[in-house]
């Protein structure tokens, strides 16, 4: 693994059970890793028709 800024961006649904409505997420971050560390933040934005909310993220690896 090497050093560095990365950025990432992803997609997909989310199914509430049981049989609730299907949801569009959208999640785009930042981050740095080193050998054995890696730390980011992000976004994750949750869409469904008349209805949207978000959640901010903070992340924090240690690599054994």
């Amino acid at each position: 693994m090497s050093s560095g800024f990365y950025w990432a961006a992803e997609a997909g649904a989310g199914f509430e059970t049981p049989g609730g409505p299907v949801k569009l997420i959208l999640s785009p971050s930042i981050g740095f890793a080193s050998k054995s560390w890696d730390t980011g933040i992000g976004y994750e934005h949750f869409i469904q028709q008349g209805f949207n909310f978000g959640t901010a993220t903070i992340r924090v690896a240690y690599g054994l």
